[in-house]
This record gives C-alpha cells, sequence and structure tokens, in this order.
C-alpha cells in the first residue's frame, strides 16, 4: 500500500488535529514537516503530562487533555480554515487511555473506548463543525484484532456520519496502509488519484 504523503498536505493545510497523543511522536513530525499548527488531544495523563514537558519551548503545538469527542469541538473552535484530522485515539495495550475501562466492560460494544464508538463520536463531533471539508484520517483500520476488537469495517462501512461525509460533503473513501482517508474531491489530487 502506498503511504501518505504529508508533506503535501502541509503545502495545502495550516492545521493538523490529532486524536490520541500518545508519546507525541506524530505531533512532533508534523510540526517538523511544515504545518504551523498541531492541535492534539490525550486521555491518558501520563502520556499528557509527559507531552507538556516535551512540548513546552514548541509553541505551535497545543496539547489538551481529555476524552477525544469532548474536546475535539473546542479544539475546532479554534480553527478557521480546513484542516487534516487524525484520528488516532483508541486503547493500545496496558498503560495507555481507555484500557481499563475497555477491559472491566462486561459488553465491549457498550464501553465508551471500544474503537468504534470512539470514532463514531469523533466524526460526529468534526460533522457538527461549520467548516464542511476537512481530510479526515482514521488510523489503524487494519480489520479485526483479538485484544482490540474495535475497527470499523471498511469493507461493510455502514456508518451515518462516513456516509455523512461521503455523500454530504462529496468525499471519497481512500484507503491508504491501514488508514482510512474521508477526503473531499477537491483534494483528492493530494492523494495521486
Amino acid at each position: 500500500m502506498t503511504k501518505i504523503d504529508y508533506s503535501i498536505l502541509k503545502d495545502n493545510f495550516d492545521y493538523f488535529i490529532e486524536t490520541g497523543t500518545c508519546d507525541g511522536t506524530t505531533s512532533k513530525k508534523m510540526i517538523d514537516l511544515g504545518f504551523k499548527y498541531v492541535y492534539t488531544v490525550e486521555y491518558f495523563e501520563p502520556f499528557y503530562n509527559d507531552c507538556v514537558n516535551k512540548f513546552k519551548d514548541i509553541h505551535n503545538i497545543k496539547l489538551f487533555r481529555g476524552v477525544s469527542y469532548e474536546k475535539l469541538p473546542e479544539m475546532l473552535k479554534e480553527i478557521n480554515s480546513s484542516a487534516v484530522i487524525y484520528l488516532d485515539a483508541h486503547p493500545c495495550g496496558e498503560n495507555s487511555g481507555g484500557h481499563n475501562e475497555l477491559v472491566s466492560c462486561t459488553n465491549i460494544e457498550d464501553c465508551p473506548f471500544y474503537q468504534n464508538n470512539i470514532l463514531n463520536n469523533e466524526l460526529s463531533a468534526i460533522s457538527r463543525h461549520y467548516i464542511k471539508d476537512h481530510i479526515i484520517i482514521l488510523d489503524d483500520q487494519h480489520g479485526y484484532h483479538n485484544y482490540t476488537q474495535k475497527f470499523i469495517d471498511i469493507i461493510n462501512v455502514n456508518n451515518d456520519y462516513i456516509n455523512f461525509f461521503v455523500d454530504d460533503v462529496r468525499s471519497d473513501m481512500i484507503v491508504k496502509d491501514m488508514q482510512l482517508v474521508l477526503c473531499p474531491i477537491k483534494y483528492k489530487h493530494l492523494f495521486n488519484l
């Protein structure tokens, strides 16, 4: 699969918004590539605190602490143009945000940290923003996994929010490097399509 060329995206977008900061690798990479602003949210307090220290001298990375879909409206309120929005908030093993909550759920599909629930809520928040032509990248969409069991089924996508972006915003769904990209048609050329 072809990887996404983020250096091309930074030439067309000032803002990179990320859910699931983790250790800050992606945030730092996007600043180094040339995005003017990176807004990122992390639920897991140890990761958040580490990134606060790591990025204390990088003023164009803005960190938010909390549940991604609850913080997205606040993050989006600060932008005034289309953004690249990278959705990567999900438990990824012990010592990650939402892990304990996820493994303690009796019905995993009812858990707020079940990946489909996270993504649905994130997409819902984005769909309410007044700017409708963001590029949205859903990371880690490589199928079913025994531990996580929470990936959107790309093949049989029947998701109101994904359908909103595909139908109402005239976007295409592109799968690249285990990522689902919701790409407004006017930006398809950025993906060599």
